[in-house]
């Protein structure tokens, strides 16, 4: 799935070191990695991401904008708290694919995207289930109900964002905040 590893060792970057570090991280890159690369890969997954959720939560807020009944508003913003639920499992199952061995300072890296995805997923069914309870959304509390559910689906984001400037590592925090694709999908 990544090419990282093949193209840093064609591009001869050096390998990682396994041993415990002064801050207590381990890196488990065991083969040659770029950080540049490791933020591609990165940041173009949760690019893709972020961009699914947005096309989800607005398509809901369309349907609520536009349907003159109450309940279908509720169940329109049901069906997209299922579609962010479902697409949040999706990520979490692929960041679960990656080998750790394929980006520079992986193991960690994966650990805080897996965490960050469960952590969303969990968010979200929390907001649904509370939305569920609602009888409909009523012509006056469309704008209101709308907002809370862009609200849900914000602070599902801001825990899936990693944060890397918990990492003990300079040429990744460089990278990420050289590489385009990482502009609003990682906390730096």
């Amino acid at each position: 799935m990544l090419i990282g590893a093949a193209a840093a060792t064609a591009a001869g970057c050096s390998a990682r070191d396994t041993t415990p570090s002064a801050t207590g991280f381990v890196s488990t890159t065991t083969v040659q990695t770029d950080p540049h690369e490791t933020a591609r890969e990165v940041c173009g997954l949760l690019r893709e991401y972020v961009n699914d959720t947005a096309d989800i939560a607005n398509r809901a807020a369309t349907l609520v904008s536009r349907s003159p009944d109450p309940v279908a508003r509720r169940d329109a913003v049901l069906a997209g708290f299922d579609e962010l639920i479902e697409r949040s499992e999706q990520h979490r199952d692929a960041v679960g694919t990656i080998d750790p061995t394929d980006l520079y300072l992986g193991g960690p890296l994966l650990a805080d995207l897996v965490t960050g995805a469960e952590q969303a997923i969990a968010e979200l069914r929390d907001e649904r289930t509370l939305f569920a309870t609602l009888d409909g959304i009523a012509d006056g509390d469309r704008s209101g109900r709308v907002g809370q559910f862009f609200n849900a689906l914000e602070k599902a984001m801001s825990v899936v964002e990693p944060a890397p400037t918990d990492y003990p590592d300079d040429a990744l925090l460089a990278a990420l905040a050289d590489e385009p694709t990482c502009r609003f999908v990682v906390q730096l």
